[in-house]
């Protein structure tokens, strides 16, 4: 907190830093299993409140279906 607080960012602490690395692993790719693993978590079921989706990824998925 005392460097969020520092770079005027109160809001940034620790756990901050694995949800932005756990949705960049998932964007890149990687199994929600292996972030989990990767996490140190017991369930995926954790890792999924740290991973945040990717909202344009799925927009152009559904852009690129045709029917």
């Amino acid at each position: 907190k005392k460097i969020g607080n520092a770079i005027d960012e109160p809001e940034l602490h620790p756990h901050s830093f694995r949800k932005a690395g756990a949705t960049q692993r998932k964007n890149a790719g990687m199994s929600l299993e292996d972030i989990s693993f990767f996490l140190n978590h017991l369930s995926t079921d954790v890792t999924k409140l740290y991973v945040k989706e990717d909202t344009n990824k799925r927009g152009s998925m559904f852009r690129n279906i045709k029917i």
